[in-house]
């Protein structure tokens, strides 16, 4: 495992929010670490639930094509409409 990823993984177990996306990221396209798409659902669903867009995005993104789970445009829509929220919420005000 190379030096960014873990420190990726000790900054996302320390709550940093960046760092969860980024290494969601990571275990979705399974760059410089193994691929686990349950493990990217996680760490996004986290920063989703933190008001984050980009984690909204990211697994509204991976119900609809069907990465690691059942593909679902009904899921993936309800997480799009969580991440226009939050960017109005975060942006807009």
């Amino acid at each position: 495992m190379n030096k960014k990823i873990k420190e990726l993984i000790k900054k996302s177990s320390e709550g940093d929010v960046r760092s969860k996306a980024l290494l969601g990221f990571a275990y979705w396209s399974g760059q410089k670490i193994e691929q686990d798409f349950d493990l990217a659902m996680r760490l996004w669903k986290e920063v989703s639930k933190l008001n984050e867009p980009f984690g909204s995005f990211n697994v509204a993104t991976m119900y609809s094509r069907g990465d690691g789970v059942k593909q679902n445009y009904k899921k993936a829509h309800e997480f799009h409409e969580i991440c226009i929220s939050s960017k109005k919420k975060k942006y807009l005000t």
